[in-house]
């Protein structure tokens, strides 16, 4: 149930049809991964341009991502990193980031 929600929010946030069956092929490159940290940085930078105490928080989302390379390549990796990187910016607990691997 969890799955099918956060592919049903993450998929309306991107404009995608995700869903418990396409979820894993579909952000499998790290593309729409660094699409939806880049949807999400909008609201950061509105938060923070209203918050004087917001702390240190990412100043962009992930930059110069591949959005067509391969499930495996290299370029997907980069994407994969990019995207861990933004979401450590973000003050993510480690607890809950996944490991690339």
């Amino acid at each position: 149930a969890v799955v099918s929600t956060q592919s049903t929010g993450m998929g309306g946030i991107l404009d995608e049809k995700l869903n418990r069956e396409n979820l894993i092929p579909q952000i499998r490159n790290g593309a729409l991964m660094c699409k939806l940290a880049s949807e999400i940085q909008i609201s950061v930078e509105e938060y923070v341009g209203k918050n004087d105490e917001a702390g240190p928080l990412p100043k962009r989302g992930p930059q110069n991502f591949s959005e067509s390379c391969g499930n495996r390549s290299m370029e997907a990796r980069e994407n994969v990193m990019k995207f861990l990187t933004w979401s450590r910016e973000l003050r993510v607990p480690e607890s809950s980031i996944f490991s690339p691997d």
